[in-house]
């Protein structure tokens, strides 16, 4: 529903191997803005936030035993404060819990089960992300959109990108670009003019049967400075502590 302009554009990274035009699709007149540019102008901008507050509401899809595909939606909220602060809210179908991260120690707690974890670690909240995605499985899409140059990171797995017109998400009036890498399709819908704040992004499995897809839409955001009451950690006083690889196993099986 917006105005159209779908331009194919290969990877600019050198270092990556360029995808090969399918010869089944219209090739376009290079008049649309390049889709590499508006997601490193995102980057740029979120990269420069010394704090930031977000809404998001989002659905993925599950697959049953029978092969058919269920939706799950969820809601959180994201406060990130640079360079090592960070809480988040979840609320899903599934699962209640609160993530938060003081540049010492990450304390998730299982609202749903009245269960909470602690994880001693120190470093920027790009060595964080990376250590719980690395050494625990604990990774989500929020993440990515809160490192520092998220654009860097992503890059060398693309293999093209597509601009494919202007919508609006939200009421507001974004570019939405699309991009391919190995065994994903996504696309991302980036607010225009001065504030390129990503508004809404939407992934495809399609190494997996079905082709689940997981939808992402940032509802509400703000760049003002954070109550510090926003980081306490507000563990129930009857809650168990569990080792966090049993927190990560009930993560993955709420999400």
């Amino acid at each position: 529903d917006g105005q159209q302009g779908y331009t194919v554009v290969d990877n600019p990274n050198p270092n990556q191997t360029p995808a090969t035009p399918d010869p089944n699709q219209p090739q376009f007149a290079d008049t649309a803005p390049d889709p590499f540019k508006v997601f490193q102008n995102m980057s740029d901008f979120l990269g420069k936030q010394s704090q930031l507050t977000m809404q998001l509401s989002d659905t993925s899809d599950e697959i049953a035993d029978t092969g058919s595909k269920i939706q799950m939606s969820s809601t959180r909220t994201v406060y990130m404060q640079r360079p090592d602060q960070l809480a988040v809210d979840f609320v899903g179908d599934n699962a209640s819990r609160r993530v938060v991260y003081d540049g010492k120690t990450v304390t998730a707690v299982d609202l749903t089960h009245n269960a909470y974890t602690t994880i001693p670690m120190q470093g920027t909240l790009d060595e964080m992300m990376d250590k719980l995605a690395k050494d625990y499985g604990m990774a989500q899409l929020v993440d990515n959109l809160l490192y520092k140059d998220i654009y860097k990171r992503v890059l060398p797995k693309l293999q093209a990108g597509q601009y494919v017109g202007t919508d609006t998400v939200g009421g507001v009036k974004c570019d939405h670009i699309a991009f391919r890498q190995e065994g994903i399709d996504w696309e991302m819908w980036v607010q225009q003019g001065d504030k390129p704040m990503p508004r809404k992004i939407s992934v495809t499995h399609t190494d997996l049967a079905s082709h689940p897809q997981y939808t992402l839409e940032i509802t509400k955001w703000s760049a003002a400075p954070i109550p510090a009451s926003a980081f306490d950690v507000k563990i129930p006083k009857d809650a168990q502590k569990i080792d966090a690889l049993t927190m990560s196993a009930e993560v993955k099986k709420d999400q």
